[in-house]
């Protein structure tokens, strides 16, 4: 026992926060900083387990462990955990109120894992593609690809891909509806700009001390390159910039337009219920239609 115990002691000592960074920045968005939020950046970065909120009309992006990215929506919090153990990863992301949309790489070992937590509901991600929602206590998750093992209410289930979920305060949900094409066509072009951001930045991970060595390195390394850039270099990286900023407003309106549908789409499927229901309740009795086809009669 004393053997086991220590070699558990040893892998759990092993276990190293990875680096988690900021990027595509839109608006505010800041980090909880002891009692005190600081405001973010591009290339900043965030400490494993930080809470992090944005304002209205504001994004961001956070990436890690060279294939996971998230994006999140306006007025939203949330807390990342990342850490790697050996060739294990786990990540998890706490959603505790707005909006995000997160591409997770698969997952490489059996002791690798990727949590999206909410209140009322945990999702276990399989190299998917999801959004997840709360709003005013209710939970939304949507699968574009990939699947979810859903946690809810003592219940355990698989979300398959194509397929809306809503989860109510007290943990009560009803089931799955497919997503509509239409939407499906605007998750394709969002999971597909995030794909982009997470395959430019493969070679992110690390832990906390090592993402502190590399940005002492990094800022010497772009302070002696800013001293050789040359006008056309300039011009470049504007062009760049210029290509980016479209990127991003291209995002934030996809971001805004899906999750808008899951609101829609969701409240039209309650609306449904309740017709269905009012229906069978209080629509009784025979119904007669009288068809007038005679020509002289006015129709």
């Amino acid at each position: 026992m004393i053997a086991a115990c220590t070699l558990l002691f040893a892998q759990a000592s092993l276990a190293a926060p990875m680096k988690v960074t900021v990027s595509k920045v839109q608006g505010t968005v800041q980090v909880q900083d002891g009692a005190a939020w600081k405001t973010l950046k591009d290339g900043d970065t965030v400490k494993s387990g930080a809470e992090v909120k944005t304002g209205a009309g504001s994004s961001c992006l956070l990436k890690w462990a060279g294939g996971n990215v998230v994006k999140v929506g306006p007025m939203s919090n949330l807390t990342v955990t990342a850490e790697k153990s050996g060739a294990d990863e786990k990540s998890k992301v706490d959603l505790k109120n707005g909006k995000v949309s997160a591409h997770a790489k698969k997952l490489g070992t059996g002791g690798s894992s990727f949590n999206v937590s909410t209140p009322t509901a945990v999702a276990g991600v399989r190299g998917t593609d999801i959004i997840a929602e709360i709003a005013a206590g209710n939970v939304s998750f949507g699968v574009s690809d990939g699947q979810l093992e859903m946690s809810v209410g003592g219940k355990t289930f698989v979300l398959e891909d194509g397929f809306l979920l809503k989860v109510d305060p007290e943990g009560g949900f009803s089931e799955p509806i497919p997503i509509p094409p239409v939407m499906m066509q605007e998750l394709k072009i969002q999971f597909d700009a995030l794909k982009e951001e997470a395959a430019s930045d493969a070679a992110l991970g690390g832990n906390d001390e090592d993402s502190d060595e590399d940005a002492d390195e990094d800022s010497d390394e772009d302070s002696d390159e800013d001293a050789d850039a040359d006008s056309d270099e300039d011009s470049d990286m504007d062009a760049d910039a210029d290509s980016d900023e479209d990127m991003d407003m291209g995002m934030d309106e996809d971001f805004e337009d899906v999750t808008d549908n899951i609101d829609d789409i969701l409240d039209n499927e309650d609306n449904n219920d309740i017709v269905d229901a009012a229906i069978n309740e209080y629509i009784t009795g025979a119904i007669e239609v009288i068809i007038n086809l005679d020509p002289a009669t006015p129709q």
